[in-house]
């Protein structure tokens, strides 16, 4: 790995990273910028002929996501969401959130796993989400969900998981098409019948809606709520949840990267990042240099938080996922667990997308 020069460029440097034409760039206010040039698209890399057919398959799948479209199509698919991830929808969910997650926190007890919580917290709002399917239907979506995030985000990949998440992604797609959707009489699918019915999408643009609605939100809100609690553990200062969760959120994003296309030489980065080259734009790293520059009493608090993202793939679901968090970290506020949280019992491990907590444990009750 070596550093390039930044070429004039006052915010930071592009990082070569593997093989030719593969870039990191860190710095907030260049891979702010980036989010919204139109030479650094979103589309994902072409599929790889030479691989397996299963896995084939698997990344045509998700190469037609809403978060991998360009315009018009993106354009079309956000405007088609907007209405079920307005702030004005995230909003009336907010006693919904705070209920589940009271039912969630009614276990809590020394000893307990917050990330085991943060999980079933962010569980009970996707059922939320999906009109609260029945039980073996949602954990039919809970399942699909889990293998193609895991297979995203894997950093080592076998002929076994690969022909398992594709034989799973197949009968998934036919219970959806035949049962889920015709059935269902909440929000999402009959919003999905309507827009098929307009011929506005296709069932397979339903699929890989769904796909990104359902995937998009488990393991962010998961650990989008362990960094939070993390930071707030970390901190004497009492915080309002909105302050919690940004702070949270630059601290320790959710995710490490996005991976983008460059259409165009970015010529006043590097006179080496040409056409076809492939970036990743390091969310986590770049709101982590925020993060210290927020605690400088000579910085205003308008730094950008790019959590979730920027420009035309700024997250569709940012109210969403907002509210959840801010009522989620409120329960455990107003039950004086915050204090409880053991940061030094923290257990994870680096994916290739970003952090994967696995353990964070609820302390006893602090002496009077």
């Amino acid at each position: 790995m070596s550093d390039v020069s930044a070429g004039g460029c006052p915010f930071g440097s592009a990082v070569r990273i593997g093989r030719k034409g593969h870039w990191e760039i860190s710095d907030p206010e260049l891979v702010a910028r980036l989010l919204r040039d139109p030479r650094v698209v979103a589309s994902s890399s072409p599929v790889d002929t030479d691989a397996p057919a299963a896995q084939q398959n698997l990344d045509g799948f998700i190469s037609t996501w809403p978060v991998f479209s360009e315009q018009p199509e993106h354009l079309l698919i956000k405007r088609e969401l907007r209405a079920w991830f307005s702030t004005r929808a995230a909003d009336d969910l907010r006693p919904e959130f705070r209920a589940a997650a009271l039912i969630s926190a009614s276990s809590l007890e020394t000893g307990s796993n917050l990330v085991s919580y943060a999980r079933d917290a962010a569980i009970r709002t996707v059922s939320l989400m999906l009109g609260s399917p029945d039980e073996s239907d949602f954990s039919r979506i809970i399942d699909w969900a889990q293998s193609l995030m895991d297979y995203v985000i894997s950093a080592e990949r076998n002929d076994e998981t690969n022909s398992a998440t594709a034989e799973m992604h197949e009968e998934f797609c036919v219970w959806f098409a035949n049962c889920y959707l015709p059935q269902s009489d909440s929000p999402i699918p009959l919003g999905f019948r309507t827009l098929m019915d307009a011929g506005e999408i296709t069932l397979s643009h339903a699929v890989s809606m769904f796909a990104q609605l359902t995937t998009g939100a488990l393991e962010p809100l998961t650990s989008g709520l362990v960094s939070v609690l993390l930071e707030s553990a970390d901190s004497t200062q009492h915080r309002t949840k909105s302050e919690a969760v940004d702070l949270g959120l630059l601290h320790r994003a959710p995710f490490s990267y996005v991976p983008r296309g460059v259409e165009a030489p970015l010529t006043e980065l590097s006179d080496r990042i040409s056409a076809g080259d492939r970036v990743r734009l390091m969310i986590g790293e770049a709101n982590y240099t925020s993060y210290v520059q927020r605690q400088q009493p000579t910085t205003e608090n308008a730094i950008r938080n790019l959590a979730f993202g920027l420009g035309p793939h700024f997250c569709f679901g940012y109210a969403v996922a907002t509210a959840h968090l801010e009522e989620t970290y409120q329960v455990l506020a107003d039950q004086q667990l915050l204090s409880r949280i053991d940061p030094h019992s923290l257990l994870w491990h680096q994916s290739p997308g970003g952090p994967r907590y696995e353990q964070l444990l609820l302390g006893p009750p602090k002496a009077q």
